[in-house]
């Protein structure tokens, strides 16, 4: 099985997170897809005002195809009741996750908004195609604890990996 682990870091928990999953795939091709803002804004607050205004800010680098992997795994924080610009961003150059395994795992400080944010990108995956296997949330400070993250994440490593 071929799976790619969309995600976009501010602070280093979900690009924690994101490594965690990836060694927890093991014995499958498991590629990270680190999402780089080509012009980002240092501060956290303007961060979150794109996400609530649902900024789709240009990515730097080469875009990114789904068409290669099986399982698409995308991962962001919580911003201000939402996914971040960036991961916004790479799925608005999304057209079809047809016949594509997704899951969705969300990074969060005090839990405020993972409901609605969860909601909003299982959603956006459905209206593209995707078939969502998993959704979850896990908190940011806990992101360097294996035990915690094996917990938070076993429906999504029960499912997917036989």
């Amino acid at each position: 099985m071929k799976i790619a682990i969309v995600f976009y870091s501010f602070s280093g928990n979900t690009r924690n997170l994101a490594r965690f999953i990836q060694e927890s795939f093991s014995g499958h091709a498991a590629e990270l897809v680190d999402l780089k803002l080509a012009k980002e804004e240092k501060n956290f607050l303007k961060q979150c005002r794109d996400a609530a205004f649902k900024k789709r800010p240009e990515l730097a680098g080469s875009a990114f195809n789904p068409e290669k992997f099986d399982l698409i795994v995308f991962a962001s924080p919580v911003w201000a009741y939402t996914f971040t610009p960036a991961l916004r961003s790479v799925l608005s150059k999304i057209d079809n996750l047809s016949n594509k395994k997704a899951a969705v795992v969300l990074t969060c400080g005090s839990g405020a908004g993972t409901k609605k944010a969860l909601q909003e990108l299982e959603n956006m995956l459905k209206q593209k195609g995707g078939n969502v296997v998993f959704t979850g949330v896990v908190h940011g400070h806990k992101c360097t604890r294996a035990a915690y993250l094996n917990e938070q994440l076993k429906g999504l490593f029960n499912k997917i990996v036989p």
